[in-house]
């Protein structure tokens, strides 16, 4: 197997994570998360379109979540459910131009993301994005804070996708607990 991407790009900083970042994150196993979410959908109608079209939440809602993982030789296969709705997307370390990043794919769309430890929070800094081989423009590059952090004791995630122009597309927040 691959080296875990979270380890691999963290290095030493790794085992500095609380506990419930380092279980999320160690990618040594498949595993199921569970728990609650709060979903925000956008506030216009193309941030709604481009919700739709990868599968967002796409209004305003609490609902129960549930995250699972799937190792594979190469990265990992995230996929989330809100109440049902899932939407999925592939983890893997970047190579080449992307070295350094974790790269997440949506379809044919893929981000490549830096990966900090600071002031508590694991953030996630969208860095480039390409469809399929061919590089996207940085100035339309989707942004917003996302970041992971342990809230009483258990996982802990705050998404927001924007783009500019468009603005909010979509934010989720929420805890998770591993399912045994």
């Amino acid at each position: 197997m691959a080296r875990s991407i979270f380890p691999a790009l963290l290095g030493a900083t790794f085992d500095e994570l609380p506990e419930p970042l380092q279980e999320l994150h160690r990618g040594d196993e498949s595993a199921e998360w569970h728990g609650e979410a709060s979903l925000r959908g956008a506030r216009n109608f193309a941030g709604r379109m481009v919700a739709a079209l990868f599968n967002l939440p796409t209004h305003d809602h609490r609902t129960g979540a549930r995250v699972s993982i799937e190792v594979t030789p190469t990265g990992e296969t995230w996929t989330r459910s809100f109440g049902g709705k899932e939407f999925r997307s592939y983890l893997s370390l970047g190579t080449g131009r992307e070295s350094g990043l974790m790269c997440e794919r949506f379809g044919v769309l893929t981000v490549g993301m830096a990966i900090t430890w600071k002031d508590g929070r694991l953030w996630f800094v969208p860095r480039r994005w390409r469809v399929g081989p061919v590089p996207l423009p940085g100035a339309l590059l989707p942004g917003g804070d996302t970041f992971e952090c342990e809230r009483d004791g258990l996982f802990a995630f705050d998404v927001r996708v924007e783009v500019p122009i468009i603005g909010l597309v979509a934010a989720y927040r929420g805890t998770l607990q591993k399912q045994d």
